[in-house]
């Protein structure tokens, strides 16, 4: 019970050190740039030692002096007042702020990007400084300068005035914890970096400058002065020095990183319950701008330009709330955070710049790509050809409803198998329902899109024509997929069929969550019988289908000679469709018109939806009770009464 009291305790303690950490990894990031940055940006620029959300980035940056907030990025407190300050101020603040030893060269250019002047001017006066101003400034090693204010006062023999004179007003917590180290027994003849590691270890929590030379200081007998015992430290490894100068270990900068993701995952949390419902928070933000005196923070057009420019710089769109986290610099727990999405969405819905893509999500119109809104041509069915002034040998027509057979003008209209160009029939929409399973003709996997069917369209949000999704599937993997509502097709799934090793004939699952930018994709390894066929039969017939033979004949020919002939038993009309458009992307309709029209073509007396091919009957043409009709849809066409009419002759 005892040690879980002291591993609590040293859990709480070791807390107070995690926003130095956070703000010691934000300093780099800024001084690497070289300018101020976003939340977003910083967050990116440490993802590598921290993965942390921006809002919780956000939080522990506002609890650093560290840093000033403006215009809505972070820069470091001495850059953002170098212009009022002398050299000297800017280079003490400098190193006081990083805690730890720097070169002239790096100092030089720090203050030169802080606007100090040109390098080879500021690398001269800096030079100067560090070689005149010694009560102010220490060469810590070889080329590497730090503060004289990192050494506490030794002078005192009396170890309680050493300990007054520069713990003012802690004396007591700094006995309690020399009274610590004590209790360890160390082995001060080992090297300084190993004691430490130890010492810090064992207390749980890091060291400032003043406390780690006090307690070497008096563990080594007094024998060394605080300018050898920071020499032999900042020259050892496995100690690490945070902003703005306390001493670490391996081991307690992994305890602060677990302890800020526990504490990121709270932030999380409450951010995702917030924003988890983006039409809820919209209402919010109505009613709250109509009835509160809480106004939306002013935004200038040098804000809307910023937040132009942000938008440029993305390889996709955002929801409005990321435009206000990442962009603006807002977020939910401001007091002016609803009123001001809403002021954001007004101006968003009226910058004729701006394109709106469902459920919240904006995205400049010159960066929406241009295929999106194109039907990929490999999806569009071919229609026959206008037909010579031969007789009806070999016409192809699609024939209206009416004069197709009725077991025919069923799979027709499947809404299962709808599909580009190929309009189905819907009695009602399943609503209820949260996901859909899609099977995937051939085309489509070569396309790397989806067809959006009218059974499939209320798992979408809103009105948009078109909308920007994150597909996830059941591995984690993430793709961005575009849905084009008005063309009835979704695209972007190319590279993850080819990943999957997804072929013609699978089943997709697709769940759109609600209230999110999310769509959930996953395949169980499981086909459409009718859809799919074996590897071989696919590749002969995509073998046929660049032969020029092939491409001249009709689809009628098609049916008679490559596909038909090899199912003696009959075959099924939606693999029928299926192989035809391995040779050919044809409509439904026009097959279906062919098994309709020639005497070749018969039902199969007993399985549904079957067809079989009979040889012998080829040589008799179109069906006697057919010749008339066809002979009329030719006559309307040709005199253009009906010009969605589509026809072929061999």
């Amino acid at each position: 019970m005892n040690e879980e009291i002291e591993e609590a305790g040293a859990a709480k303690a070791l807390k107070h050190y995690v926003p130095l950490y956070i703000a010691h990894l934000a300093q780099i990031a800024m001084l690497r740039a070289g300018k101020p940055l976003h939340s977003s940006e910083v967050r990116d620029a440490i993802a590598s030692e921290i993965n942390i959300s921006t809002e919780y980035l956000r939080q522990q940056l506002r609890l650093s002096n560290l840093f000033v907030f403006s215009k809505h990025r972070w820069e470091l407190h001495w850059r953002f007042g170098a212009s009022y300050s002398s050299i000297e101020g800017v280079l003490s603040e400098a190193l006081a702020s990083l805690g730890y030893p720097a070169s002239l060269s790096d100092l030089s250019l720090w203050l030169s990007q802080a606007g100090k002047g040109n390098i080879e001017q500021v690398v001269e006066i800096v030079r100067g400084l560090l070689a005149t101003r010694t009560h102010v400034f220490w060469e810590v090693s070889e080329g590497k300068f730090g503060l004289r204010s990192w050494l506490p006062d030794l002078s005192s023999y009396n170890e309680d005035d050493v300990i007054a004179d520069n713990f003012f007003g802690e004396e007591d917590r700094v006995k309690q914890l020399l009274q610590r180290v004590d209790e360890m027994s160390l082995d001060w003849s080992l090297p300084l970096s190993e004691v430490c590691k130890k010492a810090i270890d064992g207390l749980g929590q890091a060291l400032s400058h003043h406390e780690i030379v006090l307690t070497c200081w008096r563990g080594r007998n007094r024998e060394q002065s605080g300018e050898e015992i920071l020499r032999e430290l900042f020259s050892s490894a496995g100690l690490h020095v945070i902003s703005p100068g306390y001493w670490c270990t391996d081991s307690l900068i992994e305890q602060m990183r677990q302890i800020a993701s526990e504490e990121d995952r709270y932030a999380s949390k409450f951010m995702q319950e917030v924003l988890s419902d983006p039409d809820k928070a919209m209402k919010r933000a109505y009613a709250i701008i109509k009835r509160s005196k809480v106004r939306p923070l002013p935004i200038t057009s040098e804000d809307w330009d910023e937040l132009v420019a942000w938008m440029r710089t993305r390889d996709e769109p955002a929801q409005i709330h990321v435009m206000l986290s990442e962009a603006l610099e807002i977020d939910p727990t401001h007091e002016a955070y609803y009123p001001t999405l809403y002021e954001v969405h007004e101006r968003l819905s009226k910058d004729v710049r701006f394109v709106r893509l469902g459920n919240h999500k904006w995205w400049l119109k010159e960066k929406i790509p241009e295929w999106v809104n194109v039907i990929p041509e490999e999806l569009v069915p071919v229609p026959p050809s206008a037909p010579s002034a031969q007789g009806l040998q070999a016409v192809e027509v699609e024939l209206p409803d009416e004069a197709l057979e009725p077991d025919l003008l069923k799979w027709v209209y499947e809404p299962k198998y709808e599909d580009v160009g190929e309009p189905a029939s819907v009695s009602s929409i399943p609503k209820s329902k949260r996901s859909t399973l899609i099977p995937l003709p051939y085309h489509h996997i070569a396309s790397g899109t989806m067809k959006l069917r009218q059974i499939d369209r209320w798992l979408f949000h809103g009105d948009e024509k078109l909308q920007h999704y994150i597909a996830v599937d059941e591995n984690g993997n993430e793709f961005a997929v575009w849905v084009n509502m008005e063309k009835g097709i979704m695209f972007g799934f190319k590279g993850w069929y080819e990943a999957r090793g997804i072929g013609a004939g699978a089943v997709v699952r697709v769940e759109v969550m609600r209230n999110s930018d999310r769509i959930m994709v996953s395949w169980d390894g499981k086909y459409d019988s009718h859809l799919h066929m074996p590897t071989g039969r696919m590749q002969q017939l995509l073998n046929y289908s660049r032969q020029e033979v092939v491409m001249r004949a009709s689809i009628l020919e098609l049916m008679q000679s490559l596909i038909m002939p090899f199912y003696e038993g009959g075959m099924h009309f939606i693999r029928l469709w299926a192989e035809v458009n391995l040779l050919r992307r044809t409509s439904k309709r026009l097959i279906a018109s062919n098994l309709s029209i020639y005497a070749c073509f018969g039902k199969h007396p007993e399985r549904e939806g079957y067809w079989v091919y009979d040889y012998e009957r080829s040589s008799e043409g179109i069906r006697r009770e057919k010749r008339k009709l066809v002979e009329r849809l030719l006559k309307q066409s040709s005199e253009g009464q009906d010009n969605k009419l589509s026809w072929r002759r061999s």
